[in-house]
């Protein structure tokens, strides 16, 4: 319990903190915002378990880790369940022009789901070496965003409705992968994952006025992204069993690139503009452990560090950001009480690379109930993050004065993954 307090006190300062200018809804949309857990398992534990030898969904990132010792078949399916939950606000100000406060002027909510599954066989080689082979399909990275604003005048006191302004993309860089993992010695695996990577993301911005006016008229752009070819994601892993309780990993991902054909149409215009675009990924890098007390706690910890050379991000059409490399520090803790019922908790802390201060802080909860050869697992997590942000659509659209000031823009991301695995030994 000491432990679980600790992290909601560190969860609750990290959310605290200073807020930033950032561009979280236009990097989403652009570059993707990677799936880092991919079970309900992983979540519960915030990600991390990079050592958590046997794990289905840390395969992705550690293929070291599918080794069991085991020979037989299994499969795990599951559901994952996204919400953001958006709030802007701008400042107002007295007749004095002296700043009041923030008012919000437009909320959103959105679910967001997408499905996963990995199949997995290990046996034991004739010179006595364990070996596993796991097929799946993960989302990688998520491009889906939404939203919606009314737009009123702020002068007159009838609060005419001018119109709305939306946005509205749809996309996910999904991979299907295999990965193998191989027994060199009695306690240490190797690991290779190979991922190809599928999607497409489409678009739609547009804006609708409710008054008539001499420069005012619907218009809308429209958006498609297209990959050319199946890239290829390679991972790296590896995993030490230093004592009966200790457990060490590292893992590597390669970089990799995602290239787009591209075309854009506005309404002025009936005929579609193509183009290319080209991002490149960077590598990352990430070492962690698995420490099983024997006191009478009986519980598993888990710390992993990662760190991702966003310095080296490239994006073909967009070369004046610049970003910068970051770190994220996942930790979680397993117990499982009766031999049957799992609890877990996990804290996980990031940097964003757009801004060295901006920063996400993930914390997360998760359980479920073993059956026999079956697991069922549940987890759920939250984001909190705050930052500050131009109008999207500016006012003068609608005739009225440009402001200059910074909308307060609100963050609520929840996480939800619910999932089944059943395993057939000998």
């Amino acid at each position: 319990m000491k432990i679980v307090r600790l992290i909601i006190i560190v969860v609750f300062f990290a959310i605290s903190g200073k807020a930033q200018i950032g561009y979280l809804n236009y990097d989403k949309m652009h570059i993707g915002q990677e799936v880092s857990a991919h079970s309900a398992r992983m979540l519960g534990l915030a990600g991390s378990g990079l050592a958590l030898q046997g794990a289905y969904g840390q395969g992705v990132v550690n293929p070291a880790l599918i080794v069991s010792a085991q020979k037989g078949f299994g499969f795990k399916a599951g559901f994952a369940v996204n919400k953001l939950i958006e709030n802007r606000e701008y400042p107002y100000y007295d007749s004095f022009v002296g700043f009041n406060d923030y008012g919000s002027y437009a909320y959103n909510a959105h679910w967001y789901y997408k499905a996963y599954f990995a199949l997995r066989f290990s046996a034991k080689a004739p010179w006595g070496s364990w070996f596993a082979l796991q097929a799946g399909f993960t989302p990688l990275l998520d491009f889906r965003y939404d939203y919606t604003e009314e737009v009123r005048d702020p002068v007159a006191k009838s609060d005419q409705l001018l119109g709305y302004n939306w946005i509205s993309q749809d996309g996910v860089m999904n991979m299907g992968y295999l990965a193998l993992g191989y027994q060199v010695f009695p306690k240490w695996t190797l690991g290779l994952t190979l991922g190809m990577v599928r999607g497409s993301i489409d678009s739609t911005e547009q804006i609708e006025p409710k008054i008539s006016g001499a420069f005012l008229s619907r218009s809308s752009t429209q958006r498609s992204r297209t990959l050319q070819r199946t890239p290829l994601v390679v991972s790296l892993g590896t995993h030490y069993q230093l004592t009966d309780r200790l457990g060490l990993a590292a893992s590597v991902r390669l970089p990799f690139s995602l290239s787009f054909d591209g075309k854009v149409k506005s309404s002025s215009d009936s005929a579609w503009t193509s183009y290319n675009e080209k991002l490149t990924y960077p590598l990352r890098l990430g070492t962690g452990f698995d420490y099983r007390f024997q006191n009478i706690l009986q519980a598993r910890v888990f710390a992993d560090f990662y760190y991702e050379f966003w310095s080296h991000f490239k994006d073909s059409r967009t070369t004046h950001r610049s970003f910068r490399d970051t770190y994220t520090i996942r930790a979680g803790i397993e117990h499982i009480f009766f031999d049957k019922l799992p609890f877990r908790v996990g804290f996980a802390f990031n940097q964003l690379p757009q801004n060295p201060d901006l920063t996400k802080t993930l914390l997360t909860v998760g359980t479920g109930w073993k059956i026999g050869p079956a697991d069922l697992d549940a987890a759920a997590g939250i984001v909190h993050q705050q930052f500050f942000q131009p109008d999207i659509f500016p006012d003068t659209i609608y005739g009225l004065p440009a402001r200059t000031d910074l909308d307060r823009v609100t963050w609520t991301s929840y996480f939800l993954r619910l999932d089944v695995s059943y395993h057939f030994f000998d």
